[in-house]
């Protein structure tokens, strides 16, 4: 298994009452702290995010992600027209190896080839996007893109299955502060998407919304992305901080031999449960490359064969889509 697909379930409600009117969080990098949200949280099994490796060594053991999710929090503040998103990790934000320095690469990652860059820059994400009248179509995306490494709102322009590299044209009117400097004691990522009511319809001081979220690396080796997809829908009411729990959902897996590869290789998908799937190859561009299938997959394991001879060298990503998430591999081509 190289990856852990995790979705969310349940929808996120606004149940505190007795608060009047919401009040603008500052952002410090702790969100927990920040938007003075309590809950208790049973530890999700954050191990289980860790990409295990096609070669050795393996990460050490007890290694926790940098991009392991704990949950999001959310701010409605009416008056203010905004709203506050707080995503909150296990460990620190963007620290991929989990060695508590997210501009270190650890010596095991270094020697499979991979690279825990600084600051959430170069193909390091961290991004949610919108759905805000709800019809099926993202609307905007924000945090960081794995294009360029910048921290934005911009109008969603993109494949679902690949929301890293699905920022469109910048949305100024939408932006609002980011903190992206996590450090140990300032571990999670915070955004504001302002002027709230240009995109999406207040109903009784509530804003509801569809959302997925992408947090992962194209460059560290596949350790431990986190995936919400397909989304989730939340209502929060202003002045009523709702929190959205991540929780570990059965598993979809999908692996690829050889790879690197040329020009074919195999693709491996693990079913456990009968279900529709989509599995397709991405360039990072985002443009799709090849349909390896559409359709049932019944239950147990299924192999395709897929042949990149016609495709130029370089890095590719097979996405599979399933009623219980979407998973993401990387394809090294090599010519």
């Amino acid at each position: 298994m190289n990856r852990r697909t995790t979705i969310v379930t349940g929808f996120a409600a606004a149940l505190i009452v007795g608060i009047a009117s919401a009040t603008p969080v500052d952002f410090t990098g702790n969100a927990t702290a920040d938007f003075s949200v309590t809950l208790s949280v049973e530890h999700l099994d954050p191990l289980g995010d860790v990409g295990l490796p096609t070669n050795p060594p393996a990460p050490p053991e007890g290694t926790i992600s940098g991009w392991d999710l704990d949950r999001l929090i959310f701010n409605f503040d009416e008056y203010n027209d905004i709203l506050q998103v707080g995503l909150v990790f296990f460990g620190l934000a963007g620290d991929a190896d989990g060695d508590g320095d997210a501009s270190n690469t650890a010596g095991w990652l270094a020697a499979r080839g991979g690279e825990d860059v600084v600051d959430l820059r170069e193909t390091e994400s961290v991004c949610i996007a919108f759905d805000f009248d709800e019809n099926g179509d993202f609307d905007l995306i924000a945090g960081v893109s794995a294009s360029d490494g910048d921290h934005k709102v911009a109008a969603f322009s993109g494949n679902p299955m690949l929301p890293a590299f699905a920022f469109g044209s910048e949305m100024p009117s939408q932006t609002g502060p980011m903190f992206y400097s996590p450090t140990l004691a300032t571990p999670d990522y915070e955004l504001t998407i302002s002027n709230v009511s240009q995109v999406e319809t207040v109903f009784n001081k509530t804003v509801c919304f569809d959302c997925i979220m992408f947090s992962g690396s194209y460059q560290d080796d596949g350790i431990g992305e986190d995936n919400i997809n397909p989304g989730v829908n939340v209502c929060v009411e202003d002045g009523t901080p709702a929190s959205v729990q991540v929780q570990p959902s059965s598993m979809n897996l999908l692996d690829v031999y050889p790879n690197p590869f040329n020009p074919q290789t195999t693709l491996r998908v693990v079913m456990d449960q009968t279900g529709p799937a989509k599995l397709a190859v991405f360039n990072l561009r985002g443009q799709r490359v090849a349909m390896v299938h559409k359709g049932l997959l019944d239950v147990g394991t299924q192999e395709f064969a897929f042949d990149a001879g016609h495709l130029p060298s370089g890095m590719y990503l097979a996405v599979l889509n399933t009623e219980q998430g979407s998973m993401t591999e990387r394809l090294i081509l090599m010519k």
